[in-house]
């Protein structure tokens, strides 16, 4: 896990005022003003780490 989060992770962000700004804008149906963050899929392709992870 030490090596995941040294390796892995590449920021962390307080997001909640961003929820919950999100929140009230579908609340209000103002869907073009909706943002989503943009998440990316990875492929693992080593196998020691999928096996760690059970992906394997």
């Amino acid at each position: 896990m030490k090596k995941i989060a040294k390796e892995w992770i590449v920021s962390i962000e307080y997001i909640t005022p961003f929820a919950h700004e999100q929140k009230r804008l579908l609340d209000a149906k103002m869907m073009e003003e909706f943002s989503v963050i943009k998440e990316k899929v990875i492929e693992i392709k080593d196998f020691q780490i999928k096996k760690n992870i059970n992906l394997s």
